[in-house]
C-alpha cells in the first residue's frame, strides 16, 4: 500500500524547519552540517512519534471517557527526555561536549527550546495532520453510507406494502386461530413484531437498545419455534441501558446465518449460543452455532448480507468495532463475536 504524499512531504517540511533551526543556531554549515542534519534527522522522528503516541491515547480512551491531561503531559516529558539524550549522543559523537557547552546544554532554558519545543512542535504538526486526515475519511464515509441510505430507502419505497393492510391482516388471522392454538397465536404475535420493526425503524439512523432486545427476542423465538425440534437454543440478555443507541439490522445477517445453516447431523440436533449484552458505551453480542460441512455446502450463498453488514460497520463506526469469525472444522461450530463502542 502506498503512503499518501502528505505522510511523506510533511515529515520532510517539519525535517528542514528543525535543521533550519540548527543551522541558523549554530552556523558554519560546512563544519556542522552532518551534525546539524542528525540532529534535525532525531528532532522531527521522535517527535513525530509523539504526536503519534498522543493522538492514539486520545482517539482509544476518550471512548470511555477516562481521558486525562496528566498521561499526555508524561508522553512529552518522556519523549522530551528521549530526545535529550538522543542530542546528547550526538554531541559526543562529534566531540562536542566540552565543559564550557555542558554546562549550557544541560541548562533548564536552553533543553526548553532545544527539546520540548522540539517535541511539542512535531508531535501538534502530527496530530494537525491526523485529524484532518480523519475528517476527510469520516467526509467520504458518511457521503458513501448517504448514498447507500438513499438507494436502501429507494429499494424500500418501491417494495413497500401499506403497513395498516399488513397488520390488519396479520390481527384478523390471530382471531380466527382458535383460541386453544396458543402456539400459532404466539408465532403471529413474534412475527407481528419482527414486520413492525421492518416497517418502523428501517429508515432511522439510531435504534435504541430495548427495541433491539425486543426484536433480536422476536426473530430469534420465531425462528426457534418452527425449528424446535431438531435444534437447542441458550439465549442470555442482559440490558445495562437501555437508552444505548445502535445502527438498525446489524445483528440480524449474524442470526439468519446461524439459523439458516444449524442443522440436525447424525440424529443430533443442532446448537445454538446467543449472547447480548448492552451497556451505554459498548454492545458485546456472541453467536455460535454447529452446522453440517455437507449441507452447508448446498445452502451456502454468495455471502451478501454478511459483506453489507462490514461494510456498514466499517462506513458508520470507523474503527470503533471489532469483529471476528472464525470456522472450528474440527468440532463444526461457527463462532461470531462483534464488540461495538457506541
Amino acid at each position: 500500500m502506498k503512503l499518501k504524499k502528505k505522510w511523506i512531504l510533511v515529515p520532510f517540511a517539519l525535517f528542514l524547519l528543525f535543521y533550519s533551526y540548527r543551522v541558523y543556531f549554530w552556523g558554519d554549515i560546512e563544519k556542522y552540517g552532518l551534525q546539524e542534519g542528525i540532529n534535525a534527522i532525531g528532532d522531527t522522528a521522535i517527535s513525530w512519534f509523539c504526536g503519534y503516541l498522543l493522538y492514539r491515547f486520545n482517539d482509544r480512551y476518550a471512548v470511555f471517557k477516562r481521558f486525562f491531561h496528566l498521561p499526555s503531559l508524561l508522553i512529552i516529558i518522556l519523549a522530551s527526555f528521549a530526545l535529550y539524550t538522543y542530542h546528547l549522543i550526538v554531541y559526543m559523537a562529534f566531540s562536542r561536549l566540552d565543559a564550557d557547552f555542558e554546562s549550557w546544554f544541560n541548562a533548564v532554558c536552553f533543553q526548553l527550546l532545544d527539546s520540548v519545543a522540539m517535541i511539542i512542535t512535531g508531535a501538534l504538526v502530527h496530530i494537525i495532520v491526523r485529524y484532518h486526515s480523519d475528517r476527510l475519511k469520516l467526509q467520504a464515509n458518511i457521503e458513501a453510507l448517504t448514498l447507500a441510505r438513499n438507494q436502501a430507502e429507494l429499494n424500500f419505497l418501491k417494495s413497500r406494502i401499506d403497513p395498516h393492510f399488513i397488520f390488519n391482516g396479520l390481527n384478523n388471522i390471530y382471531h380466527e386461530v382458535e383460541a386453544g392454538n396458543e402456539k400459532a397465536r404466539t408465532r403471529i404475535l413474534q412475527f407481528s413484531d419482527i414486520m413492525r420493526y421492518h416497517l418502523h425503524h428501517a429508515e432511522k439512523d439510531k435504534v435504541d437498545a430495548d427495541t433491539e432486545l425486543k426484536y433480536t427476542r422476536s426473530f430469534v423465538n420465531f425462528q426457534f419455534a418452527r425449528m424446535s425440534d431438531f435444534l437447542d437454543l441458550e439465549q442470555e440478555f442482559e440490558v445495562e441501558d437501555a437508552k444505548a443507541e445502535i445502527e438498525p439490522f446489524l445483528l440480524l445477517p449474524f442470526l439468519e446465518n446461524a439459523f439458516k445453516f444449524c442443522v440436525p447431523k447424525n440424529n443430533l440436533k443442532g446448537k445454538i449460543r446467543l449472547q447480548l449484552n448492552f451497556t451505554s458505551q459498548l454492545l458485546d453480542f456472541k453467536l455460535s452455532n454447529t452446522y453440517d460441512p455437507q449441507t452447508m455446502e448446498k445452502l451456502k450463498g454468495n455471502g451478501f448480507g454478511l459483506k453489507n453488514v462490514i461494510k456498514r460497520l466499517k462506513l458508520v463506526y470507523g474503527d470503533k468495532y471489532e469483529l471476528s469469525i472464525k470456522d472450528d472444522k474440527l468440532s463444526h461450530v461457527y463462532y461470531c463475536h462483534l464488540k461495538v463502542l457506541l
